[in-house]
Order: structure tokens, then sequence, then C-alpha cells
């Protein structure tokens, strides 16, 4: 089981940055306050969405590094990254950037609206430290850090969502609004959704009186309020968000998340950060606030995977993490503001807001939408709703462990732990084909795996990926130039098997982890055997898979 690094860094009023380890003091320094320059040229850009290319945002990540981090080097990079995250593969780091006071000075007010989720660390190949998959980061307030109100770790399940959206005729449209709902319907064996639309205060009231763990808002804001819907006069009405507090305190409201609409203006998305932050003053655990409108195709994972984990018992600020993991990912790797969107604030030291809730496992799930030839790309096109899954029967009786080891499978997808999801993925292919060792693979192995089970394989990597792997992937690649088809590094290097400058094929030694906070290929995974005893082989076994998923009785790319 992996632990935790706590690194905290508190920002005093006067600039002073107090590092902490593990509740440990190291050496003070102060912010480096000439780097704003750069700083506030890359935020003019990133507020017009004028930010669309890795290079501009690992600068922009760059100079927020060397103003908040660079300064304390010797204990970040020193006494952290080298001694704890380098030497071991089971350690995480928890970074929480910690402010003295909410009515700071000029100075500490501008860094506390910087958008610390686009933090780049260039001393570890560009890695952006909000997408890590193993950092989790937070903002928080000193005064309130050791404090996290009684009860806040009981809950009983289903996990109880209180989903409230506001309409003023006077502003423009929300949208989203199916998109979430069909995302929570989708959890509904572990989330329970109550909805409010364009709520009264007395209505608002009286649904937090049910005391729901979660209060999901999406809308417009200003700073210091939410738009609820309309006064009798037609105007917006809008609830300040001291109301707001005092109704989610009373609620015992354990996490406000306030969803910026599609229609929401710059001046919008800021003050739904500066709501976050106000409503963690006044006692909520946790709030995130999410900046940006993001995609539809995104939100769709990125709200699944936050609620999935949240359900599960995961910390909260590890399962922003994996959502904006997972946002990274779906936009070309770190290319577009998406992936910094989310934002954390949070009083609790460990993230932990609800205990896991333990389960009899259950048979693999896949949502319809994907089963129908619809996907993450374009969720409303499902005519039959989230609810309806597919179960994935038992393989058959020759294949007994076939269907745990798929559990397994999408399990370690989940987490996004592809090196492992990788193996196990191999690893089923053999128990299949009844070979112990990937070096004892055969071309016409491939034939004693039956279409369905490369389909489900295949439909899990996409799920789990924003359709960035699976066989199928690999398979529109193969498909796009028939020439590809005689000349196998062509294709390799399409999907990052293969090093054309260097005239070598590649293995998971030359990829490690850092090609996913880079420029992740297309269909670089899953590798299908005999990927280890002759990377080459692999492309060879390209015809027989497209076979394969063509005859597959449940294939959903026709």
């Amino acid at each position: 089981m992996s632990q935790f690094v706590n690194y905290t860094l508190i920002i005093r009023n006067d600039g002073t940055l107090v590092p902490q380890i593990n509740g440990n003091e190291s050496k003070h320094d102060r912010f480096n306050e000439e780097q704003l320059r750069h700083i506030n040229a890359h935020l003019h850009l990133l507020k017009k969405n004028k930010l669309d290319s890795r290079e501009m945002f690992v600068d922009f990540g760059n100079y927020l590094f060397e103003a908040l981090l660079r300064p304390v080097e010797i204990s970040f990079s020193g006494e952290v990254w080298r001694q704890h995250i380098n030497k071991s593969e089971d350690t995480k780091l928890r970074i929480r950037i910690v402010f003295e006071d909410f009515n700071a000075r000029e100075l500490t007010s501008e860094i506390i609206n910087l958008p610390w989720e686009f933090l780049c660390y260039p001393d570890d190949d560009n890695s952006f430290l909000g997408t890590h998959p193993r950092v989790a980061l937070s903002c928080g307030y000193q005064t309130w850090l050791n404090n996290p109100l009684s009860g806040y770790t009981d809950r009983e399940s289903p996990l109880r969502v209180l989903f409230v959206h506001g309409h003023p005729s006077k502003l423009p449209g929300v949208g989203f609004v199916n998109l979430v709902q069909r995302i929570l319907t989708e959890l509904d064996d572990k989330v329970k959704v109550s909805e409010l639309k364009d709520p009264t205060q007395n209505q608002l009231n009286k649904a937090l009186s049910e005391k729901p763990h979660i209060l999901h808002f999406l809308g417009h804001g200003k700073p210091g309020a939410l738009a609820l819907g309309n006064l009798s006069n037609g105007e917006p009405y809008w609830l300040n968000d001291k109301s707001l507090s005092d109704f989610l305190r009373v609620g015992g409201v354990k996490l406000a998340v306030l969803q910026a609409c599609e229609g929401a203006s710059p001046s919008e998305k800021l003050a739904f950060t500066g709501t976050a932050a106000q409503l963690v003053k006044t006692h909520v655990p946790a709030v995130i606030a999410v900046r940006y409108p993001i995609s539809q195709s995104l939100a769709w994972n990125f709200i699944r995977i936050l609620y999935g984990k949240l359900a599960a018992g995961e910390p909260v600020d590890v399962a922003v993490q994996s959502g904006r993991e997972q946002l990274a990912i779906g936009n070309d790797s770190h290319a577009c503001r998406d992936f910094g969107a989310p934002v954390l604030w949070m009083r609790l030291r460990d993230g932990l807001l609800f205990p896991a809730v333990t389960e009899p496992p259950k048979q693999i799930k896949t949502s319809s939408s994907l089963v129908e030839g619809n996907s993450p790309e374009n969720p409303e096109q499902s005519s039959s709703g989230l609810q309806n899954t597919i179960e994935v029967p038992v393989i058959n009786n020759n294949e007994p462990d076939s269907e745990q080891k798929l559990l397994e499978l999408e399990n370690l997808l989940k987490e996004y732990q592809w090196r492992q999801a990788d193996d196990k993925t191999t690893e089923i292919m053999l128990e299949i084909a009844d070979k112990q060792r990937e070096e004892d693979w055969e071309k016409q192995d491939i034939d004693k795996i039956r279409p369905d089970v490369i389909c489900k394989i295949d439909r899990l990597w996409q799920e789990h990926s924003n359709q960035k792997f699976g066989f199928y992937i690999q398979l529109l690649e193969w498909n796009k130039c028939k020439k590809w088809k005689k000349n196998k590094e062509k294709f390799a290097e399409r999907v990052g098997w293969y090093d054309k400058e260097k005239n070598q094929w590649l293995s998971w030694e030359d990829w490690k982890d850092k090609v996913f906070r880079n420029n992740v290929k297309v269909g670089l995974l899953p590798t299908p055997p005999p990927f280890k005893k002759d990377m080459s082989h692999s492309v060879d076994l390209m015809p027989q898979l497209v076979n394969k998923i063509k005859q597959c009785d449940c294939s959903h790319f026709a």
C-alpha cells in the first residue's frame, strides 16, 4: 500500500515561505516576486484560452515553480523528491499550499488567486504536479487546517449528492445538466442523487436538511454569490456565499462542488475559486471549484472518476488529482487548460472525508454508451441511458480465472496503473493461450483467444483512457494507411513502439511513467504478446487482432 509524505508550504502574509515535511519545519525563504511579471503575462493568455500547446503550459508551470518552490528547493527537491519519491515507487506526495490568513496584504492576495494546479517541475522531466500520478495537490488556510469538525469521517452508504442547477432567464444557458445527471446515475449503486432546478432559498434549505454528503452546483457565479434562478421581477436570484456557507454547515455538507457552466464569463470563473476559498474558511471541510467549463467528453470522465473514488473512500485530494490526470490524458497531454480547471480547497490533513465502504466483488459493467457505439466523446447519443449495462459473463469452464483477472485489470485501469494493467492484459492472453511465458508466444496463439475476450479487454482500456488506448484504437492507426502494413516501423512509430531517430524498438524501460506526463501516443497500450520477446512481432500480430475484433459479437465498432 502506498504511503504519503506530507509537504505543507505555508505562505505568510509578508511572502515568507515556511515548508513543513510531515509537520517538521525546514529552511524558510521568500516568494520570488520577480517571476510575477512572467506569470501574469501567461495568466492573461490563460484567461483568454490562448495557451494551446504543451510547451506553453510548461513555460507557465515553470514560472510558477520558480516563484513558489525554487526558493525552498532544499526541502522540496532535496528532502522530499529525491529522498522519498525517487527512491520508492510506493511513496506518494501530498502537497498542501497553505495561506496564513484570508485578509492578507496585496502580495499574498495575488498569490492566493494564482492557478497553482499548473505547477510544472523542471527537474523531473517537466512533469506537472497537478496531474502527477504520485502527487495530490490542494490549497488551504493555516488557521483551520488542523480543525475539521467532528463526525466528518462518518457516513452510511450510498453517497448522497444534492445536484443543484440554476437557470436565470437573463443569463446565458447553463449546459452540461443532462451530462452530470447521467454520470451520477451511472454510479447508482454507490451514489444517490437528489436534484433541484432553480430553487428558492427555502427549497435549498429544505433539501440540505436531508443531510446530503455533497452539494454539486452547476451554473453562474459572481464574486461572493451563486445564481440560483429568477426573482419575481425576472432578475437573477443571487445567493451570497455567507448564506450558502451557513446552509452547508447546518446541513452537515462535507464537500461542495462548484462547476462553471458553458456560458460563464471570465469573471465568473474566478468567482468560483474565490467562493471555494471562502467556504473552506467558514468550516466546509472541502470545496472543489471547476474554474473553466470543461468539454462534455472530458467532463464525463472527470466527474465519473471523482465520484467513483469518493464513493470508494479515497481521499478527496487523491480523487481530484486522478480527475485532473484524466483531463490531461484527454487533451493531447497538457495542451489545453482543462487539466488545471479543478481547484481543491480543503481543511483536512489527510484528505479523508469518508471511510471506505467494503462491498462484495461484482461483475464488470460497461457503460451502454460504449457498447452501443457511443463514447465519452459524444455521451448524449446514448438513447438507453447510463443505467443500462452489459454484464461480462464467465468466459468458459476452461478459463476459470479469466473473469477474476478481468476484474483485476479493471481495477488497475481505474487507478491508472498503466504498466501493471499492461502486464495483466498479457497475463490474461497467455493464460487463455495456455502459455507459461511471453517468450513462448507464437503468432498463431492469437487464434486460441475468443473474439469476445479481446472485445472485453479492449472496452476496459478505452473506457479508462478516454479512448487513448485499446486494441481498437491501434486498429484505427493501422488502417489509416495501407502502406503501414508493409512498413511496420511506421505503424510502430505512430503508436510509440519505435524510435525512428534512434532506429530502435522501445519498451517499458524506455517509457517508464514519464510517457504519460508528456506526449502520450494514441494506441501505445496495451502491448500485445510477444512484445518482450520481439517488439516487431507485436506489429505482425495486428492482422489477427483486426480479425478478432471484427468477429466480436458485442462489437461497438461497426
